[in-house]
Order: structure tokens, then C-alpha cells, then sequence
């Protein structure tokens, strides 16, 4: 029996084994690899060239590993091996041709399926801004009718985060009373601090995370604070013993504070003035031009 036999305990009848093991094995890691991003574009580009840099690798070394036994043989192979490593050659050349073959063909459906991909996203991106903006109009529109009945227009609050404490703000400003955003947001954490049992049953929060709950109501968005709503809306109203309505289109106004005298503040409430969320304004009569 020569050396490159391929019965059962040849070198390269072993070698081939081994490498159609860890070929196999292989696969079964890049299926794996492949299935945690199905659903994720930019895993999915990570894992491709990972994949791409595996199979070379393990390429490269099944190479190597046929060269040095190649080597390891040449001395002692009889005509009867060089015919069977010529073949074992030409096979192998014709297995890199194919997976080659087969490795182009699937870049070329990946392409194609990346080029529809983006097609689609683009569509469904143009088709959220076409309803973002329908919305937005419609919104708008229903709350300026409501408006209409006080002789009031909406006025613009910057979306940055603290537009709910702005919007009261400028409002108080109106009824010639001061304060800044920042001071309505230490204003309202300290009232529903001081008043905890009243306001934590609605606060959606847990008992460990009351105090994270105050500073984000006292600190403004850019340092950490989070947007305002109902809450703080109440714990201003009561504070300063105003009523506050808050105008918003499909359902009825809110008012906070009703049993306070005098005018109300104003606001409106809009879903979908911009990407975001949600956000306040201001509102003014109508002949203001402030």
C-alpha cells in the first residue's frame, strides 16, 4: 500500500476528513452567525465580511496543511500516487472554481437584494414623512379651530426637550408673571416632591425611582431632565393657583386647575408637529405680534 492511499488510514484520506469536518463546522457557525442578523442591515454587512474572512482562513490553512504533506510524500510516491494526487488536484481546483463560481453568484444576489432593499427603505421613508406631514396638517388645523373660539393662535416653543415648562413660561409672561422654564422645572419637582403622597400613584414609576423622577423634573433637557407632562402640569397649576388649559386636537381640552378664578393659561398639545413626539406651544391673541 503507497503513502497516499486513499483508504481509511491514509494521510490524505485523514487530511480530506478533517478538513470536511471543519468545513462542515464551518457552515454551521456561519448559519448561526447569519441567523442573529436577519433583521439588522449593519450586523448583517459585519457578519458578511466576517464570513468571508473564516472561509479564507480556514481556505488558506487546508491549503497549507495539503502542501506540507504534499512535501512531507514527494520522496516516496510511485507513479500510481502522482496519478492520484494529479487527480486529487484537479478536483481541488475544480472545488475553488466552483465555490468561487458559486461565492460571485451569491455576491451578485446580495447586490441585487441590498439595491432593493434600499429602494424600499427609501420608499417607506418618503411614504413616514408624506403621513408625518398629512398628520401635522390635520393637527394643526383642528387645533386652530379650537383656538378660534378665544381669539387665540398658536405660538411656537422650540422642541428642545423643556417645550412644556417654555410654553407656561411665556405664557405667565402674558399675565405679567415671571418665571423661566428652568425655575417652573425646580418649581414643579419640589411641589411634587413636597406632595409625594398625592402625586406618585400617578407618576408610572417605582418606589426607588422617585428621586431620579425629581431631577429629571428640576433639570432642563440638556442636562439630563426629561419632558414634562400632566404632573407637571398640575404641580405648576397648583403652585400658582391658575388654571391651565391645554388645547389638542380628535379629543377635548384639559383643563388643570379648575377651581382656581381668573383667566387660564393657554397651551396646546400637538402628536405629530415634528418626528420626535410630542410637544407644547404657546398660544397669543390673534392681533398679537410678539
Amino acid at each position: 500500500m503507497t503513502v497516499l492511499d486513499e483508504d481509511s488510514s491514509s494521510p490524505l484520506e485523514e487530511l480530506k476528513n478533517r478538513h470536511k469536518k471543519e468545513k462542515k463546522d464551518l457552515q454551521a457557525q456561519i448559519t448561526k452567525l447569519k441567523n442573529q442578523a436577519k433583521n439588522d442591515k449593519k450586523r448583517k454587512k459585519e457578519i458578511l465580511a466576517e464570513v468571508e474572512k473564516l472561509q479564507k482562513e480556514l481556505d488558506e490553512r487546508h491549503k497549507k496543511e495539503l502542501e506540507e504533506l504534499d512535501t512531507e510524500v514527494t520522496s516516496s510516491i510511485s507513479n500510481e500516487e502522482d496519478e492520484l494526487l494529479s487527480r486529487y488536484e484537479a478536483e481541488k481546483q475544480a472545488a475553488e472554481k466552483a465555490r468561487e463560481k458559486a461565492r460571485l453568484k451569491h455576491e451578485k444576489h446580495q447586490e441585487k437584494k441590498e439595491e432593493f432593499n434600499k429602494k424600499m427603505a427609501k420608499l417607506a421613508a418618503e411614504q413616514a414623512v408624506a403621513d408625518l406631514t398629512s398628520k401635522k396638517t390635520l393637527e394643526a388645523k383642528e387645533i386652530q379651530e379650537k383656538l378660534d373660539i378665544y381669539n387665540r393662535t398658536v405660538y411656537e416653543i422650540a422642541p428642545d426637550g423643556d417645550c412644556l415648562f417654555n410654553s407656561i413660561s411665556h405664557q405667565l409672561s402674558q399675565h405679567g408673571i415671571v418665571y423661566s422654564g428652568e425655575e417652573l422645572r425646580k418649581i414643579a419637582a419640589k411641589y411634587i416632591e413636597e406632595h409625594k403622597d398625592d402625586f406618585f400613584p400617578y407618576l408610572m414609576i417605582e418606589e426607588d425611582q422617585f428621586d431620579k423622577y425629581i431631577f429629571e423634573t428640576a433639570n432642563t433637557a440638556a442636562n439630563g431632565g426629561k419632558w414634562g407632562g400632566h404632573p407637571e402640569l398640575k404641580a405648576i397649576s397648583d403652585y400658582l393657583k391658575k388654571k391651565i388649559e391645554v388645547v389638542q386636537s380628535e379629543m377635548r381640552n384639559v383643563i388643570i386647575g379648575e377651581e382656581y378664578d381668573g383667566s387660564p393659561i393657554i397651551i396646546t398639545y400637538h402628536k405629530n408637529a415634528y418626528g420626535l413626539g410630542e410637544h407644547y406651544n404657546s398660544t397669543i391673541i390673534r392681533s398679537t405680534t410678539v
